[in-house]
């Protein structure tokens, strides 16, 4: 699987092809535009409701997990109870945050919480990615 990631990741970075413009605010001149145009097209990732990407706004634990678990081919399923206390069923990233501690690729913090909404850190996502 991580070959499958890092494969993907790489192949965005370096394809030739040329997309139109996937966001708003992500213009074909844009250095990502390539990459993030193939991981929409993938549908790894999909931006916000106003069509944008955001590129250099930080990312939540919640937003990272969906684009690693999308592009990971892991099968997800929605979830029929909750995984943690804060993460409800039927929310966005439900499936994903579930299918990942169900495969015991997150394990949340004290207290049975996961924060979904919180910026996640370095050592955290290359947790996660380890784990894939």
């Amino acid at each position: 699987m991580k070959k499958t990631l890092l494969l993907i990741f790489c192949l965005a970075i370096l394809s030739p092809a040329s997309y139109a413009n996937s966001f708003s605010d992500v213009t074909q001149s844009h250095t990502y535009h390539t990459a993030l145009s193939y991981l929409k097209e993938k549908e790894a990732i999909n931006g916000y409701q106003d069509g944008s990407f955001k590129p250099y706004n930080e990312i939540n634990r919640a937003e990272l997990l969906k684009l690693l678990m999308e592009s990971s081919g892991i099968s997800l399923d929605e979830p029929k109870e909750k995984c943690f206390k804060d993460v409800e069923i039927g929310l966005w990233y439900s499936k994903y945050i579930c299918t990942a501690k169900e495969k015991e690729i997150v394990s949340g913090y004290e207290g049975n919480v996961f924060i979904p909404g919180q910026h996640i850190n370095k050592v955290e996502a290359l947790e996660i990615l380890a784990k894939l």
